[in-house]
């Protein structure tokens, strides 16, 4: 495995598989442009980079194209697509603002929808079956007028995770649980799982190890994940350094809990016949050719982490859990400044403000409210800022916001405790009818965000102002 060369010249070959690169550029939180070639030429990609986030990606195969995402998330139905794609062969614009002018997206969609267009061009790049050279330029764009002015920063965690669930074939499966061997694995500490964007029955492994460490053996007794699943993602949780084997002998598997079969002897689902993700040396420019040698996975060692005390926001969020309001504002200013392009601490800091506000002080939690809104631009699936926004509209009686909301975030997590509460609270307040949808006079309404209606710029039906 070639090292990562340094990142301080105008430009800069790098010989490093891309996700490994991928992960320096967001830890050490560095700008500028990747441009990609494969060495057969069928693959040429630019990647822009703002502290280690992607905001553009342009590939050269067609892949991903933007209605076609927004058709696949359920934003729109075929006739709007083909509508829109006619649109836009008659207009210079590009599809996402085509599709707002049209008002079949809203914002919040056209984010999201531009969010998961990144991300799959970003697994369609690591997933390529050839070698190839990157070329990294410090602080610049090569993609100025590239698309419109509504890309957000998108983590490139959730690729890494989804190249490595549905690229890798049943050959490099076994490989993968036979080198994880017998070793415990721990959860390390602040380990940010959460990037990678986990389905429910993942995620419910992964906390496994958050109470204790396990051996492969004991998480395949659980029965959470087929043995394939949970091979690939406890060493896509190794890639990431989210985790790493305690050191120590193993005991024997108790007969409450059987000892896991041997690898060649899982029953392994069928793989998708495309090459393992793009984890294999890139090449140099400069290299003789030479005959393209079968890809080889990463050690399955980590770089040692050492361990550390809480984040400051998780140090916030436990304040906030004592009612510590004060400290948990300090404390969430301080993550924001650390981390500003992450949505959770923003969403935190929010939250903490319109809790302090008070109940009847409107422009404090429509402050609140449009500080979300930003966190949200950052991450559509941020669960805490989905979450708040739909207290704080319940707050203001914006009861269709506030559904609005909730719907997305049980879409987003449907087992997300509070937010299922919350759903359930507002269905039996329609059936009671305490909930009541009015109309609403925009004259007396001073600032508006996210759909945002103060109460009491609500007026009894029929009663609107025309202005």
């Amino acid at each position: 495995m070639a090292a990562i060369v340094g990142l301080s010249g105008a430009e800069l070959l790098v010989q490093a598989p891309l996700a490994r690169l991928l992960l320096r550029l967001f830890s050490e939180r560095l700008s500028g442009t990747l441009e990609l070639s494969s060495t057969d030429d069928a693959e040429r990609a630019t990647i822009v980079v703002i502290r280690g986030r992607i905001t553009k990606l342009r590939t050269g195969a067609p892949v991903a194209f933007l209605g076609t995402v927004a058709y696949e998330l359920g934003y729109i139905d075929a006739d709007e697509l083909n509508a829109s794609l006619l649109a836009l062969s008659r207009s210079k614009m590009p599809h996402g603002q085509v599709l707002l002018e049209r008002r079949a997206l809203s914002q919040a969609q056209l984010a999201a929808a531009l969010r998961e267009q990144v991300l799959r061009k970003l697994t369609h790049l690591l997933a390529l079956r050839t070698e190839s050279t990157v070329a990294f330029h410090p602080d610049t764009d090569h993609l100025p007028s590239y698309g419109g002015a509504d890309w957000g920063l998108v983590d490139p965690m959730p690729a890494i995770w989804r190249s490595i669930r549905d690229s890798v074939p049943i050959d490099r499966i076994r490989s993968i649980l036979a080198r994880l061997g017998g070793s415990r694995y721990r959860l390390l500490p602040g380990a940010a799982v959460e990037r990678l964007a986990l389905q429910a029955d993942e995620r419910a492994l992964v906390e496994c190890l958050r109470i204790k460490p396990m051996t492969v053996s004991e998480l395949h007794a659980l029965g959470t994940l087929p043995p394939s699943t949970l091979g690939l993602l406890l060493y896509c949780l190794l890639f990431t350094g989210n985790i790493q084997p305690v050191a120590g002998n193993v005991q024997a598997a108790s007969p409450s809990r059987p000892a896991m079969p041997a690898p060649s002897a899982y029953a392994l689902r069928s793989a998708p016949t495309v090459v393992a993700p793009h984890i294999a040396t890139y090449a140099s420019r400069t290299a003789a050719p030479a005959a393209v040698a079968p890809p080889v996975a990463p050690p399955i060692t980590s770089p040692p982490v050492a361990p550390r005390e809480r984040s400051t926001y998780e140090r916030a969020k436990a304040c906030l859990s004592n009612n510590d309001l004060g400290q948990a504002m300090r404390l969430a200013y301080t993550a924001r400044q650390a981390d500003p392009d992450s949505a959770y601490p923003l969403a935190l800091l929010a939250w903490v403000a319109a809790l302090q506000v008070g109940q009847n002080d409107v422009d404090g939690v429509l402050d609140s409210i449009a500080a979300l809104d930003r966190a949200l631009v950052i991450d559509p699936l941020c669960q805490d800022a989905l979450y708040y926004r739909a207290q704080l509209h319940t707050r203001l009686e914006n009861h269709k916001s506030a559904m609005r909301d909730l719907r997305t975030l049980l879409e987003v997590n449907p087992e997300h405790a509070d937010g299922i509460r919350a759903y359930r609270l507002y269905q039996m307040r329609i059936r009671s009818g305490s909930v009541r949808m009015r109309a609403v006079d925009p004259n007396l309404i001073s600032r508006t965000t996210s759909g945002i209606v103060p109460k009491a710029a609500s007026v009894p039906p029929g009663k609107v102002r025309k202005g």
